[in-house]
């Protein structure tokens, strides 16, 4: 189970690329344009900075989420992981400050804060706030996804604590606070609600998101418990079956919601450019590469806190 977690990202990663590749007849399309917009070509993808710096905030909100997650029934784990800590702080450094740097090169140091503080999606779709409620989708669905896998690998490993901890209770509580300040904070948007396109945006993020950044960081996660010596529980409590079943349906409700919304519709008609649906999922996946890396990392920094405040407990 846990190394299938680490392998599902590598593998849609290689089936993105390969179908990209095919689809333009080459293995080299590093310097095709196949960005949505027509922007950028592949290789430029990889340094999309002033994208990446609006995704900074969405990235903490989900690394909140993927953490609270897997940590809530997680065992203790010891505190020799200095340099996993390292790791992940060098990672997010690197790519936070490389990001802002970049962006800042690209378009400018007032574009950038424009950028960061969610003014824009694209350079057609600005306004306070609009990148968050164009995001809010993953955000909401991401916390229960996270509690139903983080339940799933414990009934399926039987690895962790019966008792919850008091540490993944609060970063749920943290989110919660957070996700209702932002969305008043930054003026709700009714639109993105029922829009089709926003609607069709909202499920390739969810798709990326929880095919690549769930797992990958469930991985790491799982990787940094077993260093310390996964706890084996001798039963599992039946309700952790029960919490899986409401959690899964619960993630659930907003890709039906995108689903029942845009029924009848041609959602083709619908996708920026002359792009097929297939391609905008296999290149969103390498647009989202480095904030998916960022939101493990964040997971990794969050979840070695959390260990060690339970550790200055004891």
């Amino acid at each position: 189970m846990i190394s299938l977690l680490g392998i599902i990202p590598v593998g849609i990663m290689i089936f993105s690329y390969v179908y990209l590749a095919l689809e333009q007849g080459t293995w080299n399309i590093w310097p095709l344009v196949l960005h949505a917009q027509n922007e950028l070509t592949f290789l430029e993808t990889f340094f999309y900075f002033d994208h990446l710096v609006r995704e900074i905030l969405i990235s903490v909100m989900m690394a909140a989420s993927v953490t609270a997650g897997y940590a809530l029934h997680a065992g203790r784990i010891n505190s020799n992981h200095r340099r996993a800590g390292q790791w992940a702080i060098g990672v997010a450094s690197v790519i936070i400050v490389g990001s802002f740097a970049g962006s800042v090169l690209k378009v400018g140091f007032f574009e950038t804060l424009v950028d960061f503080f969610q003014f824009r999606i694209t350079n057609e779709q600005m306004g306070f706030g609009i990148h968050w409620w164009g995001h809010i989708f993953q955000i909401l669905f991401l916390m229960p996804a996270s509690l139903a896998l983080g339940y799933l690998l414990r009934l399926i490993t039987r690895f962790g604590t019966i008792e919850k901890s008091s540490e993944g209770a609060r970063l749920i509580g943290k989110w919660t606070v957070a996700v209702i300040v932002f969305s008043v904070v930054f003026i709700p948007r009714p639109e993105f609600f029922i829009d089709t396109k926003s609607l069709g945006h909202n499920m390739r993020e969810i798709i990326t998101h929880a095919t690549l950044t769930l797992p990958l960081s469930f991985f790491l996660l799982a990787l940094l418990e077993s260093r310390g010596g996964f706890a084996k529980l001798d039963f599992v409590p039946r309700k952790w079956f029960g919490r899986f079943l409401v959690f899964s349906l619960l993630a659930l409700v907003l890709p039906v919601y995108i689903l029942w919304m845009v029924r009848g519709q041609d959602m083709q008609a619908a996708a920026p450019g002359d792009w097929s649906l297939m391609h905008l999922w296999a290149y969103h996946n390498f647009e989202h590469l480095l904030d998916v890396i960022l939101v493990a990392s964040f997971s990794v920094l969050m979840y070695l806190s959390m260990s060690k405040k339970q550790l200055e407990r004891v």
